[in-house]
């Protein structure tokens, strides 16, 4: 159990204000600085990464070691289609969906902050359409979105699905929403509102980036021994790390490489590939308005004449090279494009670029959905390390919606030694 000792005027200032931090305990010296290691540089590694930085206070500064042989990002993390949505494949809410979106814009905001500032950014982060407000009461800033449409069986639509802001539409309305649209028979098109593409790798970048620069500037003003780093090294057991208060398992599918959690996650591995397409010049562009498309395929829109084609899916594959194989390749050829041509069939206008792979941890169902696992793993871990060790895992295809909440979550509960900020439906399916 981490066992927190701050002075009140610290405690009380808002964690992200570097003002206010240093104003709170002045009068203080600095105190030995919290380390954290952090397991993992995607979603979840760099969301949790930024909120333990914001627990930084003068008499206390935190440092975080951000652990990654492939970098920011070179994971399955950064190969996802980027499509931000809380909705379930039947077009409900998920659970705590609606925490997770709130979260989720938060850190989007930071990222796209830092990109501003980047002088070498290669382009946006988002892409979005609507201005619509948040779920949350009492987040009132708006957004830009850009939404996304939903295509499935009729059977598999849910009774609520309204109530979640998600609208059914006629055919008709469907193809004046997206040219050239097919929808397949029984099948009805859901318009969900609230949602948004992000490009993965610029997103994580850029946050990482804003982890950095938070730190720099806390340590220049007044709480030495504030930092981020990035770590290129490959960690094959937990014993490797000593010195930490905590350890931060974030490793998505390679979790279950670590001998001290092998067996005992219940995790189904997915392997899955996703492709790259542009439009060529000759071709009309992908109007701006024109949502992204979900169905048995995605189609995750990234401008005008750029697209993410996904997934494939190899059930059971515990591959984790994001290099694609040649009867992968086959596949996205064989099965991945003609599904997406049952339901637009214009994307054999779109010249595939670049293809590459990564795979998913899956959780296990539960009555309340595929909920990801999060919270303190201590007696999973044997022998036991001298440092507390946390998970963050079996995000699968939800890593955008839960990670920036999860992130937050857990950064709090190991701050401030409280185990159950993290909400024990999130824990409940560690052992199997």
């Amino acid at each position: 159990m981490v066992v927190v000792v701050a002075c009140a005027r610290c405690v009380a200032a808002p964690a992200h204000s570097l003002a206010t931090f240093v104003a709170g305990c002045t009068s203080s010296p600095p105190s030995s600085i919290r380390r954290f290691a952090v397991l993992g540089a995607g979603f979840a590694g760099v969301s949790v990464a930024w909120h333990l930085l914001q627990h930084t206070r003068s008499c206390e500064p935190v440092s975080v070691d951000l652990y990654d042989e492939s970098g920011i990002g070179g994971g399955a993390s950064g190969v996802s289609g980027g499509l931000l949505h809380p909705y379930s494949p039947k077009g409900k809410l998920l659970w705590n969906g609606a925490e997770g979106w709130v979260a989720a814009l938060k850190l989007l905001a930071i990222a796209e902050a830092a990109n501003v500032q980047d002088l070498n950014t290669t382009g946006p982060i988002a892409w979005r359409r609507f201005v619509l407000s948040a779920f949350s009461q009492g987040f009132q800033q708006s957004y830009h979105f850009f939404s996304l449409v939903l295509l499935l069986p009729v059977r598999n639509v849910e009774e609520d699905s309204n109530d979640a802001g998600v609208l059914c539409l006629e055919e008709e309305e469907a193809r004046a929403l997206v040219p050239g649209l097919v929808l397949p028979d029984n099948s009805v098109a859901l318009f969900m509102p609230h949602g948004l593409n992000l490009h993965p790798r610029r997103y994580l970048e850029a946050l990482w980036m804003a982890c950095q620069t938070f730190a720099r500037k806390a340590s220049s003003v007044g709480s030495p021994g504030t930092q981020a780093v990035l770590l290129k090294q490959h960690i094959s057991t937990l014993s490797e790390l000593s010195g930490y208060e905590a350890v931060v398992v974030c490793m998505g599918a390679n979790v279950v490489m670590l001998p001290e959690l092998a067996g005992k996650l219940t995790l189904s591995m997915c392997r899955g590939v996703v492709a790259q397409l542009d439009l060529p010049p000759s071709f009309l562009e992908y109007r701006e308005e024109v949502p992204s498309l979900l169905s048995s395929t995605w189609l995750a829109l990234q401008g005008q004449r750029k697209m993410v084609l996904g997934a494939t899916k190899q059930w059971g594959c515990g591959n984790t090279s994001t290099q694609v194989l040649a009867d992968e390749e086959r596949a996205v050829w064989e099965q991945l494009i003609p599904n997406a041509e049952m339901f637009y069939p214009s994307i054999k206008q779109w010249e595939v670029t670049g293809l590459q792979a990564g795979v998913r941890a899956m959780p296990p169902r539960t009555s309340l959905g595929a909920l990801p696992l999060a919270g303190c793993i201590n007696t999973l871990v044997q022998p036991k390390l001298d440092s507390d060790c946390w998970l963050i895992g079996g995000l699968g295809s939800r890593g955008l919606i839960y990670h920036a909440w999860l992130g937050e979550l857990v950064a709090a509960a190991i701050v401030s030694g409280i185990d159950t900020i993290v909400p024990q439906e999130l824990s409940q399916a560690f052992l199997k």
